[in-house]
């Protein structure tokens, strides 16, 4: 009785290990980009003059992806809360591309004196696959 409880054990066990390196395979990116490959992101937003601010967006992947680029919103703030100055997203492209980064110097003029900043994500297609870091955000700057 013995051998029959630990030979089912064993056999749940072996089971077990085998579904879970099945699961584990498949849950790798299959050449697809790694979750982790854009390494760093910075962006700065500083005043020009009234009413104009530069952005800079720069990011650094640890492959050779096929295309880099970033999405901007720019918030104001209101008594005290972050609202969506734009309607939509804008998309920059990168102005340099290199192999495995990405870098970007953008003018933005407002309508309105007041302090604003830009929501920015960064996103690296490779082979197929897409992968996304943010929302970053850059300081404030007043207009």
């Amino acid at each position: 009785m013995l051998r029959k409880k630990m030979f089912l054990c064993l056999a749940l066990c072996l089971t077990l290990l085998l579904s879970t390196v099945s699961v584990f395979a498949a849950a790798g990116n299959g050449g697809g980009v790694d979750p982790q490959a854009i390494t760093t992101t910075s962006g700065s937003f500083v005043r020009v003059k009234a009413l104009k601010g530069e952005l800079t967006i720069s990011a650094f992947s640890s492959t050779q992806p096929d295309r880099m680029y970033a999405q901007v919103m720019l918030q104001r703030n209101v008594g005290g809360t972050w609202s969506n100055y734009w309607s939509n997203y804008i998309t920059i492209a990168d102005d340099n591309p290199a192999a495995s980064a990405y870098g970007a110097v953008r003018y933005i003029t407002v309508e309105d004196s007041g302090t604003y900043r830009c929501k920015v994500y960064v996103t690296e297609t490779y082979d197929g696959a897409t992968n996304t870091v943010g929302p970053n955000y850059s300081q404030s700057a007043s207009l």
